[in-house]
C-alpha cells in the first residue's frame, strides 16, 4: 500500500506600505490694513464737487440742482498786481476784496491808516461786457481768489488774513468800504498764516443761501440794496496783509465759474445743454469736507495756468463738434463722448485729490470712496 504525501504549499503575501507626505496647508497671510476701494469719478455725480475744490482749474460745469432748463456754462478770470499802503506810522498793509459777480466785483487797497485798508472803487471782469452780449442772466457755480508773493523770501515779512463771509439776498454784503486786521480775525470762517511760508494763499467759494442759486441780472451785484431787482450778494472772499516791507509785492488771481442764459440761438457761440439734477451729486459736493475747508494752499498749477477749457469739459466740447449733423448723430456719439471725457478727467481730479488730501490726513482723496 502506497502512502500518498501531500505538501501544502505557504502562501506568502508581500504587503508594501507607502509613505504619503503630510498635507500642507496654504500660510496664513499677515493681517494688514484693510483694502481701500478704489475711488470712481462719474462726471455728472462729481463735477460740481470737483469746481467748488479747484474752481480755477475744474470749470465748463452746471450746478445738479433742480433747475434743468438748457444753459451754458463760462469761466472768468482775471489777474491784479499790488503793492503795499503806507500808513502815517510807517507801517505797510495791503488787500483785496471779491464778491463773487460779474460786474462790480472786486476791488483792492487804496490806503492804510496803521489800523484798516480802505478800498478802491470797485471794478468788473475784464471781460464783462462782452458776455452782456451774450446772456441775460446767470448764477455762481463756483468762485475763488488766490494770492501769493512775487518777491523774494526775505522780503515776504507780516501775515495773510484770509475770511469768507457767507452770502444771500437779504443780507447786505460785509466791508464794502474797508476791512480791518482785528475784523478778520474774528470773522465768521477765517485763516490767519505767516507770509514769509511763500506759499498761495487761496479761499474758495461756498453755497451758503438758497438765493445762490437763483439766475440773477448781468447787472446785479451785492453793494446795493438787499431785495432789489440786481442785487446778488453770493458771499465775500476778502484777503489783508499786514506787518509788510515796503518793498513788497503780490499777484492776485480771482475766478468765477457761471451757468447761464443765452440770449438767443440764432448764433452758436455757446454750448447750450440741460442742466441735469443729480441729488446724489448735490449731497456729495455738499457734505464733503473739502467743500467746507474754503482755505488751503491751492494748486498752483490750477491757479497759474490759463486756459479756455479743461479736461471736465472736454466731454461738453467734443459733443458740440457733432452738433451740425443734428440730434440723430449726437445721441450716437454721446456715449464716446462721455467715456473720452470721464477718462481725461479722472487723472486731473485724482492729482488734485492726491494735493489736497496732504493737507487733510483723514481724507483719502478728493472724491468719497462709496460709489
Amino acid at each position: 500500500m502506497t502512502r500518498k504525501s501531500s505538501k501544502k504549499s505557504a502562501k506568502v503575501t508581500t504587503t508594501t506600505k507607502v509613505v504619503v507626505a503630510p498635507r500642507q496647508q496654504p500660510r496664513k497671510k499677515k493681517a494688514g490694513p484693510p483694502r481701500q476701494k478704489r475711488a470712481t469719478f462719474d462726471l455728472q455725480r462729481d463735477g460740481w464737487l470737483s469746481t467748488l475744490v479747484d474752481p480755477f482749474g475744474v470749470h465748463g460745469i452746471r450746478i445738479p440742482d433742480d433747475t434743468v432748463s438748457p444753459s451754458a456754462t463760462a469761466s472768468f478770470r482775471d489777474r491784479y498786481t499790488i503793492s503795499p499802503r503806507v500808513s502815517s506810522g510807517g507801517t505797510y498793509a495791503a488787500g483785496f476784496i471779491f464778491n463773487p459777480c460779474i460786474q462790480a466785483c472786486v476791488a483792492q487797497s487804496a490806503s492804510y491808516d496803521g489800523n484798516a485798508v480802505t478800498w478802491t472803487a470797485y471794478s468788473s471782469f475784464s471781460q464783462s461786457g462782452t458776455f452782456n452780449g451774450l446772456s441775460r442772466a446767470y448764477r455762481v457755480v463756483s468762485a475763488g481768489l488766490a494770492i501769493y508773493g512775487t518777491n523774494a523770501m526775505a522780503k515776504n515779512q507780516g501775515r495773510n488774513l484770509c475770511a469768507f463771509y457767507p452770502g444771500g439776498d437779504n443780507l447786505p454784503a460785509p466791508l464794502t468800504t474797508s476791512v480791518a486786521a482785528a475784523t478778520l480775525l474774528v470773522a465768521e470762517n477765517s485763516d490767519d498764516t505767516p507770509l514769509n511760508q511763500q506759499m498761495i494763499c487761496s479761499i474758495c467759494w461756498v453755497p451758503s443761501d438758497i438765493s445762490n442759486y437763483r439766475y440773477h441780472p448781468n447787472n446785479s451785484n451785492a453793494l446795493g440794496t438787499p431785495g432789489a431787482a440786481t442785487f446778488y450778494n453770493p458771499g465775500t472772499l476778502v484777503w489783508m496783509a499786514d506787518g509788510l516791507d515796503s518793498s513788497a509785492s503780490f499777484e492776485v488771481v480771482v475766478c468765477l465759474n457761471i451757468e447761464y442764459l443765452p440770449t438767443s440761438n440764432a448764433i452758436s457761440f455757446t454750448n447750450v445743454l440741460p442742466s441735469y439734477f443729480n441729488q446724489r451729486a448735490m449731497e456729495r459736493a455738499l457734505n464733503s469736507q473739502l467743500t467746507s475747508r474754503m482755505f488751503h494752499t491751492g494748486d498752483p498749477e490750477s491757479i497759474m495756468e490759463t486756459s479756455a477749457n479743461n479736461n471736465l469739459g472736454l466731454s461738453n466740447f467734443v459733443g458740440s463738434l457733432f452738433s451740425t449733423f443734428g440730434a440723430g448723430a449726437q445721441s450716437v456719439i454721446k456715449p464716446i463722448t462721455f467715456k473720452l471725457g470721464q477718462a481725461a478727467a479722472f487723472a486731473g481730479v485724482n492729482r488734485l485729490g492726491k494735493n489736497i488730501a496732504k493737507l487733510m490726513p483723514v481724507t483719502r482723496g478728493l472724491l468719497a470712496l462709496d460709489n
